[in-house]
């Protein structure tokens, strides 16, 4: 009974924390952040870049992975195989750029493109090692958004340590889940982890 409320909690965290999600998550933190990059734009923009990004980085790429479920490419939207994950990896590789390219021509803050450029290279990295390895998408993406954070809150000197503490949290139940779902080994989530967090507060620091 415990273990069965356990997978179904697994789950559930699985899909709130999925990778596809991380994105607008961030894009929304950002913006509520009290810094002048978020300040200085009007809220009817916010909206505007928030659904840009939501559909960039989210639906679309989840639409053209129901396709290829439909086409045969990959069995299922879990793509437990590892290699099911690659045509996944280099269509969502795609619209990250596309949204990187697009952010960098708005007249904002860098910070928000930059954010998109280390999801993108970690995502990469992802697609790489996928050719050899399984690692854990969630956990990359979970690495990115904590590691970004820790970055910004030294450049731009803002001080966020109760969202930086809930970010690790967060971290360590998402990599409990994809080990209760046994998605992944340990080694998998802690070098997703690593590849996540070291790209975007290597980026974030030079910011």
């Amino acid at each position: 009974m415990f273990n069965r409320i356990e997978t179904n909690i697994a789950k559930v965290v699985s899909v709130v924390l999925h990778p596809l999600l991380l994105p607008t998550y961030t894009i929304v933190i950002l913006f509520n952040l009290h810094a002048y990059f978020s300040l200085i734009i009007p809220n009817k923009v916010k909206w505007f870049i928030g659904s840009f990004v939501f559909l960039t980085t989210g639906l679309l790429p989840l639409l053209f992975t129901f396709i290829m479920t439909r086409t045969g490419l990959i069995r299922n939207l879990l793509m437990n195989q590892r290699e099911e994950r690659l045509w996944p990896f280099m269509v969502t590789a795609l619209f990250y750029y596309l949204a990187y390219y697009l952010l960098g021509q708005l007249e904002i803050s860098a910070v928000y493109s930059l954010f998109m450029l280390g999801a993108f290279i970690s995502l990469v990295i992802g697609l790489i090692v996928s050719f050899f390895w399984k690692i854990s998408a969630h956990m990359i993406g979970m690495g990115g958004i904590t590691g970004a954070f820790i970055g910004l809150s030294f450049t731009m000197i803002i001080d966020m340590p109760m969202l930086i503490i809930i970010l690790i949290l967060m971290s360590g139940v998402a990599g409990f889940a994809r080990l209760k779902l046994s998605a992944h080994n340990p080694a998998q989530i802690f070098f997703g982890y690593l590849t996540g967090f070291g790209v975007l507060l290597a980026i974030l620091l030079n910011a």
